[in-house]
């Protein structure tokens, strides 16, 4: 696809509140929860993985998932 998804500061960790939908929802795997101290963990969404299929944005109660043009690969 042309497309990948990134997560925003929207996101519902930000503000200190657990949330995994956007990992729960992923069929590839490509979103994992990076653990932190004193707050909840940190969803990373591997952009190698991520074949731009959308499943994590409807799931995601913030709408902190957009879509973004994915970069050329370099020749």
């Amino acid at each position: 696809m042309s497309h990948t998804f990134v997560i925003s500061n929207d996101c519902l960790v930000q503000a200190g509140i657990t949330c995994m939908s956007c990992r729960d929802a992923c069929p590839e795997e490509a979103i994992s929860m990076q653990p932190r101290i004193g707050g909840p963990f940190l969803p990373v969404l591997h952009q190698s993985a991520c074949t731009g299929c959308g499943a994590c944005v409807a799931p995601c109660p913030a709408d902190a998932i957009h879509a973004v043009k994915k970069e050329p690969a370099d020749a």
